[in-house]
């Protein structure tokens, strides 16, 4: 139980986190110009990174939810779909972002 919203979160978290990181980066970069891109490199790519993760982090949370439902409640029948649902019923939309802050410490 679960597997579906695990593979699911990989998924979007690591798309979101390279893509992003990617995109920081090169707006950092832009903003900094040629002579200070090349001297702050590093911190450039550090707060990329960052902002990255906090992002990748609030889209993996609500696939995180579904799968903590499905592995806590024994009465969700139809798998990501049925966790996604009954999640929606109970808590409504903000539900999925409960654990939001724990995802954000642990990354």
């Amino acid at each position: 139980r679960g597997i579906g919203p695990t593979a699911a979160g990989f998924f979007v978290g690591g798309s979101m986190s390279f893509g992003l990181t990617e995109f920081f980066r090169r707006l950092f970069a832009e903003n900094a110009g040629p002579s200070n891109a090349e001297l702050y490199q590093v911190p450039i790519v550090i707060s990329a990174s960052i902002l990255a993760v906090i992002f990748a982090c609030i889209g993996v949370v609500p696939f995180e939810a579904v799968r903590i439902k499905l592995q806590s409640d024994n009465n969700v029948e139809g798998g990501f779909a049925g966790g996604f649902m009954k999640i929606k019923e109970e808590s409504g939309l903000l539900g999925f972002y409960e654990g939001l802050n724990a995802i954000l410490f642990k990354e």
